[in-house]
């Protein structure tokens, strides 16, 4: 459901598709990764058990992430 006029006449256009392509693309680069690496995993669940143990505050973690985050796609 889209909260706009504007989301819903795009999702209909080539760039809208595009957009959706692209996200695709990431968010399945980033299961392979996980696949591929399961020490990210295990880092990823730890890290919910302590943010979710300091009462649901969420703590800066794009540090330790960042090289996921920078490669993108194959």
């Amino acid at each position: 459901m889209t909260q706009n006029w504007g989301d819903t006449a795009t999702a209909a256009t080539n760039i809208g598709h595009e957009a959706l392509l692209s996200a695709a693309r990431y968010l399945a680069a980033g299961a392979v990764d996980l696949i591929e690496r399961p020490e990210l995993l295990d880092a990823m669940k730890q890290e919910f058990e302590a943010v979710d143990a300091d009462g649901g505050r969420l703590v800066h973690t794009q540090r330790r992430f960042s090289h996921i985050c920078a490669r993108g796609p194959a």
